[in-house]
Formats: structure tokens, C-alpha cells, sequence
């Protein structure tokens, strides 16, 4: 049984398995580069404590945002996606980085 991304989205969309572990084991597998972005967009760092709170609510973000993809995911679309442009990143506004402030709060830029 393959394990890549799109396998494990197109066994949930199916019903094949467990949704419960296939999600788990989607999450875990993208979980770093989940961390890596949101530290590379915020500044936020993962496990210091004061940017614990604001850091889990933005994995708790993307773990929606992987939930919708999965239910919009269509791998017809995607093939001819690949091939026809290049690959791009769009950001929401209000995903903008954060810039520190002295106190407890960060203000957007």
C-alpha cells in the first residue's frame, strides 16, 4: 500500500480504510513542513513559550485547511495542473508575517 499524499486523500474520498488514520497519518507526515512554514511566514517558533499559543492555533489553521483539500482534492485536475504551470504560492492576508513587538502582542505588517 503506497503512503504518498495524493494515495492516502484518494483512499479517504473512496472510504477505503480508516479516515480517522489516514487523516492522523496525512498530518504526521506534512507536520514538519507545516512547522517549517508557518516559522518561515510568522517568525513564530515552535515550543517557545510565548509564541506556543499562536503557533497551535496556525497548525490547528492548516490541519482545517489539509481537512478541505482533501474533500475539494480532484487527482484528474491535478495531473493537468502539473504539467500545463508552474507551481505557485498564494497567501491569504491575513497569513502576512508578524513582526515582534516588545510586548506580549505582535502587530501585523
Amino acid at each position: 500500500m503506497e503512503w504518498d499524499n495524493e494515495s492516502i486523500v484518494k483512499q479517504i474520498q473512496t472510504g477505503q480504510g480508516n479516515r480517522q488514520e489516514l487523516l492522523e497519518r496525512l498530518w504526521t507526515d506534512n507536520l514538519g513542513l507545516i512547522r517549517k512554514i508557518i516559522h518561515r511566514l510568522t517568525g513564530l517558533q515552535y515550543g517557545y513559550p510565548p509564541d506556543r499559543e499562536d503557533f497551535e492555533d496556525l497548525e490547528q489553521q492548516a490541519f482545517i485547511g489539509i481537512m478541505d483539500s482533501v474533500q475539494h482534492y480532484d487527482s484528474t485536475r491535478a495531473s493537468e495542473n502539473k504539467a500545463s504551470r508552474p507551481h505557485r504560492h498564494r497567501l491569504r492576508p491575513d497569513m502576512s508575517p508578524l513582526k515582534k513587538s516588545k510586548g506580549k502582542e505582535r502587530i501585523r505588517e
